[in-house]
């Protein structure tokens, strides 16, 4: 919310599909998961319909600043060939992605491999483990979600992604 200019941060929920659910400010963001999960349809994992979602808010935002996305699973996703499309195609966008990931090890592969994928414009994505969020740090979050987007806007830049 701090690094939004309207102080306002799109939440989405996915599963077999997308939800835009609300935003989020500083007078709304406590407990703000808790109010608002329950209407998602959970028991699949589609992050190519996600990814697709950001790009889409992104656009229909008219914000010509560069996004930066958040995206926290605790799995693998459903087709894993469409999601690296997705990245793939996204990697053209003013858009970072930065993976969080939640629970044991084995369920973050594939989000290992979006960090390093080949074949994107411009290197897109980083990944964070956060296997218990309840005992990462904000300071160990911040650097987990943030480390490579400097990184990324440099690049954007030099491919005339970014302003």
């Amino acid at each position: 919310v701090n690094l939004d200019d309207e102080g306002s941060v799109p939440i989405s929920y996915f599963g077999a599909c997308v939800d835009l659910t609300c935003d989020v400010r500083l007078d709304n963001y406590a407990g703000v998961i808790n109010r608002t999960h329950t209407g998602s349809d959970w028991g699949s994992t589609n992050y190519a319909a996600a990814i697709a979602a950001a790009v889409a808010e992104h656009d229909a935002s008219g914000a010509t600043d560069p996004g930066l996305v958040i995206f926290q699973t605790d799995g693998e996703p459903d087709d894993p060939p469409a999601a690296e499309h997705a990245l793939r195609h996204a990697s053209t966008r003013p858009l970072f992605f930065a993976f969080v990931g939640f629970g044991p090890e084995r369920n973050m592969l594939f989000l290992k491999t979006l960090d390093t994928l080949p074949g994107r414009t411009v290197d897109n994505a980083s990944f964070f483990h956060a296997a218990n969020p309840g005992t990462v740090t904000d300071g160990e979050l911040y650097d987990g979600i943030t480390r490579e987007f400097a990184t990324w806007l440099s690049a954007a830049r030099t491919a005339g992604i970014v302003q």
